[in-house]
């Protein structure tokens, strides 16, 4: 009984777990995303006032 009790909230936190590494992930991936958007669009602005 208290090994099954044990087990469940053993895959609870596995699956709790699991999702914040995704959540995690899932940031990294969209700050980088972000990144890369802001220094595209810096560059295009540079090349708009360099071209006016």
């Amino acid at each position: 009984m208290l090994y099954k009790c044990f087990f469940i909230s053993y895959k609870k936190n596995k699956i709790r777990r699991q999702i914040i590494m995704l959540i995690k992930y899932v940031l990294k991936i969209s700050i980088c995303i972000t990144i890369k958007i802001i220094i595209e669009i810096r560059k295009t602005l540079d090349w708009l006032f360099k071209k006016a």
